[in-house]
């Protein structure tokens, strides 16, 4: 994720970057995503799908991004937001109010796997990541986020993250995850979810009725790993 996309907040002493007098940022929103996370991924598209890496694009990669996450990446020099998005994306977008613009547009895209922080009380959640996604994976703990130039500081993240899919492929693989401990945690799929839709939105029922009718799986049961 790349602060570049906004000025920088001012600094805070003492300050790692995960900040807690606000909810959701800290002195800096480009924080890498963890190696052994991306390295999971990687895995797991080697082991079952014969490809090197498992993700094609990253639209929000730091200029400064000390490892690779997809095949291929967008930085702020080429504005990933107004660039096509193709095959499976990874998307650790710019934390803060700017996430939710990169995650819609990821829900329209409909095939890739995102990481935010898990507030799912927002509007966000709420709104477009709920009614659209085909399954989400709550991490047990909180992920030590990198800096720019790799090394992790010493606080973790100021909230809990969530690893969220859109597509079943994608959605299959985070069940692989958890059921592997790979990435230890609890999963939840679409058929879990419930939620009270406003008028207007009638687009999101839609997703979701269009998403289930042409799932032909049963729905997976809920799948945790608690690392023992």
């Amino acid at each position: 994720m790349n602060d570049n996309f906004f000025d920088t907040l001012k600094n805070r002493a003492g300050r790692d970057g995960f900040g807690h007098e606000r909810p959701d940022e800290g002195i800096t929103n480009d924080w890498i995503t963890p190696k052994w996370i991306i390295d999971a991924f990687d895995g797991y598209a080697q082991e079952n799908l014969d490809k090197p890496q498992y993700f094609d694009l990253d639209p929000c990669s730091s200029i400064t991004q000390p490892w690779i996450c997809a095949r291929d990446a967008y930085t702020v020099e080429q504005d990933g937001l107004r660039q096509n998005w193709y095959g499976t994306v990874w998307c650790n977008p710019p934390y803060g109010s700017h996430a939710e613009k990169w995650v819609k547009k990821l829900a329209q895209h409909g095939n890739g796997i995102a990481l935010i922080f898990a507030r799912i009380e927002t509007k966000l959640w709420q709104d477009y990541i709920f009614p659209s996604a085909s399954g989400y994976l709550f991490p047990r703990g909180r992920f030590q986020f990198a800096k720019p130039d790799g090394t992790t500081p010493k606080s973790s993240s100021g909230a809990p993250s969530a690893l969220i899919a859109w597509g079943g492929e994608n959605r299959d693989c985070l069940i692989e995850m958890v059921d592997s401990g790979k990435i230890p945690g609890v999963f939840m799929e679409m058929s879990f979810y419930t939620g009270s839709y406003r008028s207007g939105e009638r687009e999101n029922q839609a997703a979701k009725d269009k998403r289930l009718s042409e799932s032909g799986k049963e729905p997976a049961a809920l799948r945790f790993f608690d690392g023992v």
